[in-house]
């Protein structure tokens, strides 16, 4: 389930039949982490959240109706501090480049079919901080991070309305 707010910064009018935007937004979504949290959890760690806010910036071009757009989405990184100093961290980022056809163009109304590719890499890092104060603890606490990070892309299809308030 996603669920995003936008504020669009502006339409800049190239010329008659071609203009250019650039959207920011603020989102939430919620993610199923059931696979990685059962992994971690076997270990003895706390589960992960599965509620994150997200960034995101796109702009596209619109050339007659023909539109050419991408994104970029920042999932903020959720941490968890675990015992014996250690942190458990959840982020990542989605870029994404589609193009689509206006179907209905009207001053302050759009809609339009769209096809385009996401790209998504979120990271899971575990983090020791034990603290160390000499060269004894450095030797017996090596403080070791892990990172390992997952990566998937998906063909987005769908339809979009534009309405200018």
């Amino acid at each position: 389930m996603s669920l995003v707010v936008c504020a669009q910064d502006s339409v800049l009018a190239v010329s008659r039949n071609r203009f250019a935007h650039i959207d920011f937004g603020v989102g939430f979504l919620k993610t199923d982490l059931g696979s990685v949290n059962t992994s971690l959890t076997s270990f003895g760690y706390r589960p992960l959240k599965e509620d994150f806010t997200t960034l995101s910036v796109s702009s596209g071009y619109f050339v007659n109706r023909l539109l050419i757009r991408n994104e970029l989405t920042i999932l903020l990184p959720n941490s968890i501090a675990q015992s014996g100093d250690v942190t458990t961290t959840f982020g990542g980022y989605n870029l994404g480049v589609g193009i689509g056809y206006a179907i209905i163009q009207r001053p302050k109304f759009r809609l339009y079919p769209y096809v385009g590719i996401n790209a998504f890499t979120t990271r899971l890092r575990i983090e020791d901080n034990a603290p160390a104060e000499n060269m004894n603890d450095v030797i017996n606490s090596p403080h070791r991070t892990s990172q390992l990070y997952f990566s998937n892309a998906s063909l987005d299809a769908g339809f979009q309305l534009d309405k200018v308030i």
